[in-house]
Formats: C-alpha cells, sequence, structure tokens
C-alpha cells in the first residue's frame, strides 16, 4: 500500500497575521451566520492566560483575546493579538477535497474581516496527519530520505526530523516567498484494542505553509481568496515530495 494512502487528517489550521479584532457580539453573529454554527464564545478579561483545549495542543489567550468553539469543539477560531486561527479537528483520511472545503470556510470566515481597507501582512495553512501503517515502512521511508542514515551498521531506527524550503509562489500577480515546513514526530497515544486501553507510539507530520516576512508584502480580500483556492495544490504538492503516489 502506499505511505500517502496511510495518512489521517488529524487537524487543519488557517492562519491571517492581523492585528487585534475585538470581541463584539455583532462579529459572533455574523459569523454564526456565514459558517452556520451556533459557537460558544470566550473571552478572557483578567491578566492571566487562558487555555483553549484541542485535541492535539492547547491554545493560550492572553487578556483580551477570544476565541469561538463550536458545540462539539471540534471547530475553534482564536482572535489573538496579531493573528487569526481557524482550526477544525477530524479523523480521516487524507484527500485534497477536505482540505478544499477547510479552506472555502476559511476564505467565508476572513471576508468578514478584511474589508478594502484592511489587509494582512502574513497568511498560512497547516494540515496536521497521523501515519496509520507500520512502523517498518515509515522507518524505512526515513532512511531513505537521509544519506547519513547508518552509524556502525545500524540504520536509523525512527522518524524524527523537520525541514523547511522557501518557494516562492504566485498570490494576486505577487511574487510572494513560502516557508514550506515539515515536522515529523513521533507522540504516545492510547488506543483500545478489544475493549482494553493501550499505549503505543504513533507518527505525526505537521505541514506548515506560511509567507515570508516581508514588510512589502501585505494581503487584501482577494490575494486571501487567492491563497486559500489553491492551499488544496499547495499541501498536496508538498506530501508528493515525500510519499509518491
Amino acid at each position: 500500500m502506499n505511505l500517502i494512502e496511510q495518512l489521517n487528517i488529524v487537524e487543519i489550521r488557517g492562519t491571517i497575521f492581523i492585528s487585534q479584532i475585538q470581541f463584539s457580539w455583532e462579529l459572533v453573529h455574523q459569523i454564526q451566520d456565514v459558517l452556520g454554527i451556533t459557537y460558544i464564545p470566550s473571552v478572557n478579561i483578567s491578566s492571566a492566560p487562558m487555555f483553549i483545549e484541542g485535541k492535539l495542543m492547547n491554545s493560550v489567550m492572553s487578556q483580551g483575546e477570544w476565541s469561538l468553539t463550536s458545540p462539539d469543539k471540534k471547530q475553534r477560531i482564536i482572535f489573538q493579538s496579531q493573528k487569526i486561527d481557524i482550526i477544525e479537528e477530524f479523523n480521516i483520511s487524507y484527500s485534497s477535497e477536505l482540505i478544499s472545503q477547510f479552506s472555502k470556510k476559511c476564505k467565508s470566515l476572513f471576508s468578514l474581516i478584511i474589508s478594502d481597507s484592511v489587509k494582512c501582512s502574513r497568511i498560512a495553512i497547516a494540515p496536521t496527519f497521523e501515519y496509520t501503517g507500520n512502523k517498518e515502512s515509515i522507518i524505512a521511508f526515513a532512511n531513505a530520505c537521509f544519506n547519513l542514515n547508518k552509524f556502525r551498521d545500524v540504520k536509523m531506527d525512527n522518524c524524527e526530523f523537520s525541514q523547511v524550503f522557501r518557494v516562492k509562489e504566485k498570490i494576486s500577480d505577487m511574487d510572494v516567498f513560502f516557508n514550506y515546513l515539515s515536522k515529523f514526530y513521533s507522540i504516545n497515544k492510547v488506543i483500545s484494542i478489544d475493549g482494553v486501553n493501550h499505549l503505543a507510539e504513533v507518527t505525526m507530520i505537521d505541514f506548515d505553509i506560511n509567507s515570508k516576512v516581508n514588510p512589502d508584502i501585505v494581503f487584501d480580500y482577494k490575494a486571501i481568496d487567492d491563497f486559500f483556492d489553491k492551499a488544496s495544490t499547495y499541501c498536496g504538492s508538498f506530501l508528493s515530495l515525500y510519499f509518491h503516489e
């Protein structure tokens, strides 16, 4: 079986970097109407950090920051001081269509916020995958990625590494450099076998495709739409670097 067929998407994050958007019930109702979900708002009014629980990691909100969480806790929109994240959790086999559907939600949300006079400084799409195949195959894959993979005639015995590629993309007639970040790592996960919980090591893969910091480049709503229209293609292209279909 091809390794790409053994990848589950467990989370996707879409991000725009923009000045703080203040909490308002009017905006909350607009978001609920557009995305069709009755979100539960949380606003941090104290000086202590507030933690928003997530499947992979918790989000931290400082004073004045706020979030919207779906009733099933699988979707979160976090309005931080310098960026807005929309995060959705899944447990489903990878498909480009799923990333496309998520990107459409990002476009719908951000179009409410980005007006003709408002622009953001950076944009990003960041899916996280879980490898569901056998350990031998993923270790063989890791060894194939590196020329320096043997010590005293013993090959590398894990799949933990990260890489960054800086690639020029065309976004709304602008030449924009993007950081293509990949991170392969292991976590311990509780799985149930015949009704009994067991601790198992699983391989996770984070992608983070984000625009490089450049004070001369800003993104209006048309550029943001263009990026998220192409986000699924960017993710698929990066995935094919590691897992050939």
